[in-house]
């Protein structure tokens, strides 16, 4: 997986995610609701750990977002 920038400059291309599945768009469907389902949990729990100042929980959690999104 790359840190490929999308020529449109928009945060999210399609054509991208979908070459990365095979074309499987019931799969891109199925990984996108996934990702819309967790991500509140997963950000309120960055929050709260910035909060207690537990700094290397907060890297691992951000860093497991980071991979999320890399998806």
């Amino acid at each position: 997986m790359s840190d490929h920038i999308p020529e449109t400059g928009l945060p999210y291309d399609e054509a991208e995610f979908l070459s990365r599945l095979d074309g499987d768009g019931e799969l891109s469907d199925e990984i996108t609701q996934l990702f819309l389902e967790t991500c509140p949990r997963s950000l309120a729990e960055l929050q709260e750990t910035l909060s207690q100042g537990d700094l290397y929980t907060l890297g691992r959690l951000a860093h497991g977002i980071k991979g999320s999104v890399g998806v």
